[in-house]
């Protein structure tokens, strides 16, 4: 399996933090960014991750490419939805050699 980082949201915590900042003060999104240090954020995103409102860490965004994984892995990972996915399908991508995924344990 090869899985590479291709991009991210910088300062992650901050930008999650001040999210959850928005709904309870007042002012703009981008004031309160600016306004905001990176340990306040941190510390607001735990509080709030913490009592169970996990929906802002859903401001921050992974973008990995992952290869050498079965169909059935694939699939069970879309199933799921724990994020958005994008995968080559098989009715449009030919390929010249089928690269099998064999457990270890068989």
């Amino acid at each position: 399996m090869k899985v590479k980082l291709i991009a991210h949201t910088p300062n992650a915590d901050k930008v999650c933090g001040t999210s959850a900042l928005v709904s309870t003060s007042e002012g703009s999104y981008a004031d309160l960014y600016e306004n905001s240090s990176d340990e306040k954020a941190s510390k607001v995103l735990e509080r709030v991750v913490g009592y169970g409102h996990e929906s802002v860490v859903e401001h921050a965004s992974f973008t990995f490419s992952v290869e050498g994984i079965s169909r059935a892995c694939s699939h069970q990972l879309v199933r799921h939805r724990i994020a958005s996915y994008t995968q080559q399908r098989q009715r449009y991508v030919k390929f010249e050699e089928l690269g099998y995924v064999t457990p270890p344990e068989i």
